[in-house]
């Protein structure tokens, strides 16, 4: 765990997984299923901010974006799987990843660009080298540096063929968080 890479956002949710698999090794009477999302988008519920938000406010005010890859989970679609794991004896043990596909924010301005002609959604990629500039100096932009290079190709495969899971692409997903945001006046 070691791993550069890793963020400790992401460090915690390993650490958790694992403690979360040892407690259950020691019992016999519940059972687990793990389920990873991946960067989870989506309409939020009432209109309200999440975390995610930076993002879509970034690309919807036109601030140019980082070359960073997005793996797109939508949050309808990961309480779906919430849903059929708990309903489907055969997750008990299992783990599944929730993610539809990835997406990089040039990708998402380019959607969005599209979408609502009328606002100044900017589809120039800020190179690498400034984001580690302004890492020092930006927390978001720290974040955004740690994702620089990063290719997460993960498989959902087994929450498609084990419990018929069907997640929406994720154009929809930013769609439609993109429409949230707006409609909320978030953005």
């Amino acid at each position: 765990m070691n791993n550069k890479w890793i963020t400790n956002y992401q460090r915690s949710k390993i650490i958790a997984e694992r403690t979360a698999w040892e407690m259950i090794g020691k019992q016999s009477h519940t059972k687990l299923s793990t389920i990873l999302p991946g960067a989870i988008l989506g309409p939020s519920m009432a209109g309200k901010r999440s975390s995610t938000d930076q993002i879509f406010e970034m690309l919807l005010k036109g601030t140019p974006s980082p070359n960073v890859i997005y793996p797109v989970g939508d949050v309808r679609d990961l309480a779906d799987l919430h849903i059929l794991a708990m309903e489907n004896d055969a997750a008990d043990g299992q783990r599944f990843i929730a993610e539809s596909e990835e997406m990089t924010m040039p990708e998402m301005a380019k959607i969005l660009k599209e979408a609502y002609p009328d606002r100044k959604i900017s589809t120039t990629v800020i190179p690498d080298f400034v984001i580690s500039i302004m890492a020092k100096f930006q927390v978001l932009m720290k974040v955004l540096n740690t994702m620089i290079g990063l290719k997460y190709h993960r498989d959902n495969t087994k929450a498609r063929k084990l419990l018929g899971w069907n997640p929406r692409p994720a154009k929809e997903t930013v769609l439609d968080t993109a429409a949230c945001l707006i409609e909320n006046k978030i953005v």
